[in-house]
């Protein structure tokens, strides 16, 4: 059967019909749909553009070089051919429905462009089975699919529902560049070289072996799954909104900056992370990492964290109800240093090695557990404290109790400054265990005590020190010091 659309004809056509054979008998009606498009291409003497009136009132004109492409509209229309090489397409309520390229190399380019600039059109399927160079449409909504076998540049104005489908054929990579993306997704083969977008909000997914920048000036919702096992999966990111979807990393991370973090995104990496910081909201979601370099929060950590081992964490406000877990590889500390403004509430602090350093402005309903693998004061012995040791300790707060209901244990603690003591704890006991200190601070009753070492040899020697002082072991009810 041949088909012939009428001159010029430009869209979507049909025909109908039936087959009889020799003894007259005479099939059903069949029905026949074609997609009648318009092609342009480098060769010579074929058409080089194609103009059209797009749906939403813009003019737009699509050039392609170093190859082939054939393009296909929504409704029906004419094409002309006023000047040569030059195709006008004419017809109401017209839309791109998609853009076959073929014969091409990492050095065609698809273009379009539509004036008025501030019109948006709406771009529908593009696929390549090869690769080319780049694709540049700074006016168009993606809403369809793009499917190439590899590309260097893809530049939107939008993206709505989209799907990216990258293959292998550029091994370097590609960058994108586009305004608000929404609900829409990214699945490559090959590193995304750059991602920089307006925003990224209501889900989608991105799959990609790495990441080199992430710039994003808004919110980003998409989960983030990163597949390379070795080397940085991300490079950078500078997220200005919320971080709203689950990233997992095979590997490591370099500097991450958020305006803030969803509850429902946690963040897991394989390998390292260099530097994670969030300006605001604090960190209510996991955190999971080999190692961090420094770890800085504004707002309340409530999220846990499972790490390896970190250098620093600073905590603009209070950590609250959160798990923090570090098992370093030998002779690696566990945590330098962590820093936080406001209190230590209701968490829990376990490291299977040394800690140097924390500093709060109280310590209340928690437990600080350096190498002594879940013991409590009641079963602290020499023998199951381990070997890790805890630089210093020091609450800082000026009004209240800055120590309450909670246990520090380790197998040597250096300083600690631990400000004034709630002694009555019900009964429960609450304190340090260690098997040596270098010095104690703390006020009991309002009467303030400074042991050195020489009051913490043993408890025969603290004991006679705090009656110096005027500190009765009844003034110290269920707080204790154990030397072990």
């Amino acid at each position: 059967i041949t088909f012939n659309p009428n001159t010029g004809f430009v869209g979507v056509d049909s025909f109908s019909y039936t087959v009889a054979d020799t003894n007259s008998n005479t099939s059903n009606v069949a029905t026949v749909s074609l997609d009648v498009g318009v092609e342009i291409s480098s060769n010579p003497g074929a058409d080089k553009s194609v103009t059209y009136a797009d749906a939403s009132g813009a003019t737009a004109t699509i050039t392609f070089t170093h190859g082939t492409a054939d393009i296909f509209f929504t409704g029906a229309g004419a094409a002309s051919t006023p000047k040569p090489g030059q195709v006008f397409v004419t017809g109401a309520n017209r839309q791109l429905a998609s853009i076959n390229l073929s014969n091409t190399t990492a050095a065609s380019a698809l273009t379009i462009n539509s004036l008025p600039r501030t019109d948006v059109i709406t771009l529908g399927n593009i696929s390549d089975t090869s690769s080319l160079g780049r694709i540049i449409a700074p006016t168009a909504n993606l809403t369809g699919t793009v499917t190439v076998g590899g590309i260097l540049v893809l530049q939107l104005l939008s993206a709505t529902g989209a799907q990216l489908q990258i293959g292998g054929g550029i091994p370097t990579g590609f960058s994108l560049l586009a305004g608000a993306v929404n609900g829409s997704s990214i699945n490559s083969s090959v590193p995304i070289r750059s991602l920089k977008v307006t925003s990224w909000s209501t889900g989608g997914a991105i799959t990609a072996p790495s990441i080199g920048a992430l710039i994003v000036s808004g919110n980003f919702g998409p989960a983030l799954n990163l597949t390379a096992a070795s080397g940085l999966n991300l490079a950078s990111a500078r997220i200005t909104g919320s971080v709203s979807g689950a990233w997992t990393l095979a590997a490591s991370a370099g500097a991450i900056t958020a305006g803030s973090v969803a509850a429902n995104a946690p963040i897991d990496a394989t390998g390292n992370i260099n530097s994670f910081s969030v300006h605001a909201g604090g960190l209510p979601a996991s955190l999971t990492a080999a190692a961090i370099g420094s770890l800085n929060i504004t707002g309340d950590l409530t999220g846990d964290l499972t790490l390896a081992s970190a250098k620093t964490i600073k905590v603009a406000g209070n950590i609250k109800g959160a798990t923090l877990t570090f098992t370093p590889a030998a002779g690696v500390n566990a945590l330098n240093q962590l820093l936080v403004s406001e209190a230590i509430e209701t968490a829990t602090l376990t490291a299977s090695g040394n800690v140097q350093n924390i500093t709060a402005a109280s310590l209340t309903d928690s437990t600080i557990d350096v190498g002594a693998s879940g013991i409590t004061l009641a079963t602290a012995s020499s023998s199951n404290l381990g070997s890790s040791k805890l630089g210093s300790i020091q609450l800082r707060t000026a009004s209240g109790n800055a120590f309450s209901n909670s246990s520090i244990l380790a197998d040597s603690i250096g300083s600690a400054s631990l400000g004034a003591i709630n002694t009555v704890n019900s009964g429960t006991p609450e304190g340090l265990a260690a098997v040596s200190y270098k010095s104690i601070s703390a006020s009991v009753h309002g009467v303030l005590f400074h042991a050195g070492a020489a009051q913490l040899t043993d408890a025969s020697a603290l004991s006679t020190y705090l009656t110096s002082k005027g500190i009765s072991s009844a003034a110290f009810g269920d707080f204790q010091i154990e030397i072990e």
